[in-house]
């Protein structure tokens, strides 16, 4: 600094540029000043002003002001911000103290935070020997204390910013200025609501609290006794535009500008399409377990991110719940109001009886577990997975009867369960409120004539609740259908063998078969059958493709097959009419009456079956040609039978017959035959009558 000397006696020192002034003065500015005007000296991390300097052997005054560190902005502009000192002595080490207890100070802006504040009363120390009294500052502490301070709102209810709560109504004291930037705790002056940007539309409303600043930073905080409202288009109370509101006495600010904490959540909370003004629907509820301090959560990142909309099931699959809830939703990026206990799910769904409302309830501990489920709320929607685990099932039926379209006539009765030993086998993803995959599986309880328990899997909801596919699931080995005793199995394995349609109360077979194993080698497949909610069968349209069949080892190549009308009679039967090859004999056509048998079998012949051949035509069916007619060796021999099927043991054919043998008998010969599958006999009955020829 060039200074201007008066009178001045100056002593040389060792140095030949340095001497030790003994009288007089030296004084700042010159004419022309260099440096021009303020002179600045920088100690400690501020920038020390001044407009004048006036040293003499004795002392040194300045007249000056000082510029706090750069992470502390002028409210006016985007210069420092300044605070005045006036006139004040300043060591030779540059080293001064200034206590200005009714100055005012600000609007200054803390850069890093946006808040700005301006206050009353502060103390300049940057003197290594001597501090601010009652702050237990170290008296080698140097820096400026902000005595009293308030933040510049900005109006409650008006700002839209995740750090929206920065823009709060705060008093401080004793704020601590020093090269990092300024320290200190700004306590809410009063209640202050803002709302989010991100996920949109939360309404958050501080009760009290206060947001601990350090280097110029949020470095933590904490509110209480506050509310948070939920976008109306996520979430609503019962109908389209109620508010759902979450209560929190904590609410933790972290040194990133997150907010996060545990809430209470009472409402049962619905969902459904809310986006479109006057054509809301609503297809979803859930209801929190607030019993557990830790079934709802707060968060809202304080740093620009995106919506969060699980795209993948990686995103649903990858989240976990162990550990720090607060540090998992950030990780996870899920913003918003969370719910992680759930002790009730209900999808309205129009597909079962009953109403209104048509709804299915899931109550965990009432046939159910929902254990490991959780809700996000966001913008337009709602994130999330319900998992539901029956203990170890829960009876529900499925289908509306009085709708015009529905064919089964009474509701299925369906038991939902795990079929495979899966834990979590029932439950629905929701991305932004749709319905991202689902899955129910059981056991649907069919009585009537079929009495049977078919398994099925994979029945889903739509985003509007209504209940669609679900296949039917045979893998796990054959169905008899009581009536008929005949079983029900799987065409293809590992595929499904057909179909699940709650809305019509059908199941519809489309890769099945019906076994009788006792006589026929293979399945009969279907191409197309109709199973109906209350047992019945529906049409039965059978795949005739079938040239490897066999009826009791026999060769059989089927024309018709059909199962008998209920009720008709005790027992139902499998008609099959077709071909049967005989071994010798060649084809004949056979229209049989596979019937159920409940009857004594100590010999284990039936095997639950009874075969009959019908001989008139009916049902479709051609009479029973059982006459078997073979000329063998250009008229060498001649066989004549009629059969009957082989009642005793089940299996194979007698008869009774005529047997021409021209060169060795004079006549025919009486004759017997009996054929199974692997051999064929026939008896000759000679007479006296009856000459041999040698």
């Amino acid at each position: 600094i060039k200074v201007r000397f008066a009178d001045a006696t100056i002593r040389p020192s060792g140095r030949p540029t340095m001497g030790l002034m003994t009288a007089g003065s030296a004084a700042y500015p010159t004419d022309p000043p260099w440096p021009d005007i303020p002179a600045e000296i920088h100690v400690a991390g501020f920038t020390v002003q001044m407009d004048s300097l006036y040293i003499t052997p004795n002392e040194a005054i300045t007249w000056a002001r000082i510029a706090l560190p750069r992470s502390i902005v002028d409210g006016a502009g985007c210069g420092p911000a300044v605070l005045e000192i006036g006139e004040v002595a300043i060591t030779a080490d540059c080293q001064l103290y200034k206590e200005m207890p009714h100055a005012e100070f600000g609007p200054f802006i803390i850069d890093k935070t946006g808040m700005v504040f301006r206050g009353r009363g502060y103390v300049v120390d940057l003197d290594l020997s001597v501090s601010p009294p009652g702050l237990g500052l170290a008296a080698s502490w140097r820096g400026v204390v902000l005595e009293r301070g308030a933040t510049i709102p900005l109006a409650s209810g008006t700002v839209t910013a995740n750090s929206g709560y920065l823009a709060a109504d705060y008093r401080f004291t004793d704020g601590l200025v020093t090269a990092p930037g300024l320290q200190a705790r700004f306590v809410l002056n009063d209640r202050y609501e803002f709302a989010s940007m991100i996920p949109y539309g939360y309404e958050i409303r501080l009760g009290s609290g206060y947001v601990d600043v350090d280097s110029s930073a949020v470095a933590g905080g904490q509110f209480a006794d506050g509310t948070i409202e939920l976008p109306v288009r996520a979430a609503c109370d019962g109908a389209a535009g109620g508010v759902l509101k979450a209560a929190f006495t904590s609410l933790a600010v972290q040194d990133d500008m997150d907010l996060a904490g545990q809430v209470t959540f009472v409402n049962q909370i619905f969902w459904g399409e809310l986006t479109r003004n006057g054509r809301e629907t609503i297809h979803f509820a859930a209801r929190p377990d607030p019993s557990h301090p830790d079934h709802a959560y707060f968060y809202l990142s304080g740093k620009a991110s995106e919506r969060h909309v699980p795209k993948s099931t990686a995103d649903f699959t990858s989240v976990s719940w162990w550990g720090d809830i607060p540090t998992k939703l950030e990780q996870h990026n899920l913003p918003g109001v969370t719910l992680l206990r759930i002790r009730e799910f209900t999808a309205f769904t129009p597909d079962v009886p009953g109403g209104p409302p048509k709804e299915m309830v899931f109550k965990h501990g009432s046939g159910v577990s929902l254990v490991g489920t959780w809700l996000n709320v966001e913008t337009l929607g709602i994130n999330g997975t319900i998992f539901i685990r029956p203990e170890p099932s829960r009876h529900q039926e499925l289908g509306d009867p009085t709708v015009t379209y529905y064919k089964g006539g009474i509701p299925f009765q369906a038991e939902l369960q795990c079929v495979r030993d899966k834990q979590s086998c029932l439950g629905v993803r929701f991305s932004s409120s749709a319905v991202f995959d689902s899955g129910l599986q059981g056991i649907l309880k069919l009585g009537g004539p079929c009495n049977a328990q078919i398994p099925f899997e994979e029945l889903e909801f739509t985003s509007t609740a209504s209940l669609v596919g679900g296949d039917i699931d045979l893998s796990g080995g054959p169905v008899t259908l009581e009536y008929w005793g005949v079983e029900l199995v799987e065409a293809i394995p590992g595929e499904p063998a057909g179909v699940l349609s709650v809305k019509t109360g059908q199941i519809i077979l489309t890769q099945a078969g019906i076994q009788e194993p006792r006589h026929f080698g293979q399945p009969f497949k279907l191409i197309w059958g109709e199973m109906l909610a209350d047992g019945n069968l529906g049409e039965l349209f059978f795949d005739y493709n079938t040239g490897t069949q066999k009826f009791d080892g026999f060769s059989f190549t089927p024309h018709h097959i059909a199962l008998s009308k209920w009720p008709d009679g005790p027992d139902g039967y499998l008609q099959v009419c077709g071909d049967n090859h005989f071994n010798f004999f060649g084809s004949s056509y056979l229209h049989i009456r596979d019937y159920r048998y409940t009857g004594p079998d100590p010999n284990g012949f039936y095997g639950g079956r009874n075969i009959d051949l019908v001989e008139p035509a009916a049902e479709s069916c051609d009479p029973s040609d059982l006459n078997l007619h073979k000329t063998w060796g250009s008229a060498l021999s001649t066989f004549d039978f009629d059969i009957v099927y082989d009642e005793d043991d089940q299996d194979g054919f007698l008869g009774e017959g005529t047997v021409a043998l021209p060169e060795h008998f004079g006549n025919t010969v009486d004759a017997s035959i009996q054929i199974d599958h692997s051999y064929m006999c026939i008896g000759l009955m000679g007479s006296a009558s009856n000459s041999f020829l040698l």
